[in-house]
């Protein structure tokens, strides 16, 4: 019989704010990765852990980690696992989620962006 064994992940299930909560729990993450918790060349948790541990479905992890490795935050090695990303791996573009609609130009072509 498997033992259970506990994760220690700085990240808790995020329970309030807008949006989906793979964007919620990518958030978290990436906040985690910038403030130095979690840190650069370090494994994260399998999705199947991770969900487990944070009572959520598996494809809400997965989408969070597919969020951050688009980010830059995370990179994959296919049968290994996934690592956090260091910082000179990582997008230096700030993601869409991190930006908010100011309005948009007269003629409604282009949107007005400001971080």
């Amino acid at each position: 019989m498997k033992t259970r064994r506990h994760i220690d992940l700085p990240v808790r299930r995020p329970r309030t704010g807008s949006g989906p909560l793979w964007r919620r729990l990518a958030d978290a993450l990436a906040w985690e990765i910038e403030i130095g918790r979690l840190r650069d060349g370090s494994r994260v948790p399998s999705t199947r852990t991770l969900a487990r541990e944070l009572a959520v479905s598996r494809t809400t992890v997965a989408c969070a980690y597919d969020e951050l490795t688009s980010r830059g935050y995370l990179h994959a090695r296919v049968g290994d696992g996934a690592y956090v990303a260091r910082p000179d791996e990582r997008a230096t573009s700030a993601p869409l989620g991190r930006v908010r609609v100011t309005g948009c130009t007269p003629d409604a072509t282009t949107l007005v962006l400001i971080r």
